[in-house]
């Protein structure tokens, strides 16, 4: 039956389950270069729309030649914390390969074996509920991830097929063919808003990988539902 108790039940086990991290990501560096990291792409940002808020209020509201030399130094300095950025990267990557350069896939192997045996625990837990009660926490779990993820397609694209990379060359190119016409501001807020747009459905994108590993698990307890069940009797009998 599906009485508020056992969903309340399985709705704080497939939450544990989302948000349940079995250790460290080896392929991660360190915490200082994602504390790094993390400030550059701030101060980037920041200066990236101070940037573009100047080139548009010189363009539109004033022709003074001094105020040039300010857009001038924001892009230099947009520039160089572009560069910093990409030092910090690669130099991240770098520590990785180092590290796992004496043992090849590594990395790979202490992954899987912690997920192993973190999900094993929760698998147990599933087996708990009714085949019908799984099957119903499954259908709403797999909708709501699907809605976020529909959404984030709309609003920037399939960004899977497409790439966050690419998906910025474009409006870069299209920003760039804007500055040679000298277009108006109302041209240049669909490129603003998509660049936007496909950095957070980038991100909200890379989040769906534990939920779409938990759907897989529930699948997989569905399937073996009836065949633990029938152990479980087995033995009771066999008693």
């Amino acid at each position: 039956m599906l009485t508020p108790t056992t969903l309340n039940e399985l709705f704080t086990l497939l939450n544990e389950m989302t948000l349940a991290k079995h250790g460290d990501n080896a392929f991660s560096p360190s915490k200082n270069f994602q504390t790094i990291e993390k400030m550059l792409i701030i101060a980037y940002l920041c200066s990236l729309l101070l940037l573009v808020s100047a080139a548009i209020y010189v363009r539109e509201f004033t022709e003074i030649t001094e105020a040039l030399q300010v857009i001038l130094y924001l892009y230099l300095f947009n520039l160089a914390l572009s560069i910093a950025y990409l030092v910090t990267i690669t130099s991240g990557l770098i520590s990785i390969f180092c590290k796992q350069r004496k043992a090849p896939y590594s990395a790979i192997m202490y992954r899987l074996r912690l997920d192993m045996q973190g999900d094993a625990d929760f698998l147990k837990k599933l087996y708990d509920f009714e085949k019908h009660i799984l099957e119903y926490g499954l259908i709403q779990y797999r909708q709501s991830w699907g809605i976020s993820e529909n959404r984030v397609t709309l609003l920037a694209g399939n960004l899977r097929n497409l790439g966050l990379f690419p998906a910025l060359a474009a409006a870069s190119i299209a920003a760039s063919k804007l500055i040679q016409e000298g277009s108006s501001l109302p041209l240049w807020l669909p490129i603003i808003l998509a660049a936007i747009f496909s950095i957070m459905g980038a991100y909200a994108l890379g989040q769906r990988e534990r939920p779409q590993q938990v759907i897989e698990l529930i699948e997989y307890a569905i399937k073996n539902s009836n065949e633990n069940t029938s152990s479980s009797n087995s033995g009771i009998g066999h008693n």
